[in-house]
């Protein structure tokens, strides 16, 4: 964790709650620096166990809401994956660009030269640009690969039922009848065996 991001972020904690007489718990501030030392993207579960790793048990309902307190002050980014909500601490992740996966939710840094530059070119309309972070969504190379490989599987089984199907159309039909004339031969060689065997019997 950076220290000094962290102590923005509390500082901007403790202007709002000045500012507007709120109590300053110790949950409170236990919660932020725990995300302030997550690396990366979490949900509320992922927060939980480490909150509890730190002998702190909270509610879903209080973490829930310090969450919704965080995102007010711009404390922390959120977004939404494939009907996921994730969490990233902001302050931790001003002036960059991301790649996520939209399919496994990895995150990756890209460095870019020009990020700075890019930014002072942005054309503002009324409006005081503080911080800013690109997140570029698709699929990373490992979950193509993945997804390639069951599509070549799939695409395989279908080549193999398809195949199975065309030979039993080509079947001539005589060996059809023979094999049904064998089917029945069988059966009636059967029906005599047990009559035999009745007979035995009685």
């Amino acid at each position: 964790m950076d220290k000094a991001i962290f102590k923005t972020a509390k500082e901007m904690l403790d202007k709002y709650l000045e500012s507007g007489n709120h109590r300053k718990t110790s949950e409170r501030y236990m919660m932020l620096e725990t995300i302030y030392s997550i690396n990366g993207m979490f949900n509320l579960y992922d927060l939980q166990k480490h909150l509890e790793k730190k002998k702190l048990f909270l509610s879903r309902a209080t973490i829930y809401n310090n969450i919704k307190l965080f995102v007010q002050l711009r404390l922390l980014n959120r977004y939404k994956q494939e009907g996921e909500t994730k969490y990233e601490a902001a302050l931790a992740c001003r002036n960059r660009c991301t790649q996520i996966c939209t399919s496994c939710g990895k995150v990756t840094e890209i460095k870019i030269r020009s990020l700075p530059a890019l930014r002072n070119n942005i054309p503002l309309s009324r409006f005081r640009g503080e911080s800013f972070t690109i997140a570029v969504y698709g699929i990373c190379s490992s979950c193509v690969a993945k997804q390639t490989r069951i599509l070549k599987q799939q695409e395989k089984e279908k080549k193999k039922k398809s195949k199975i199907a065309e030979l039993k159309k080509l079947m001539p039909k005589r060996l059809v009848a023979k094999s049904k004339e064998a089917a029945t031969a069988k059966g009636g060689r059967t029906e005599k065996k047990e009559v035999k065997k009745n007979k035995k019997d009685i």
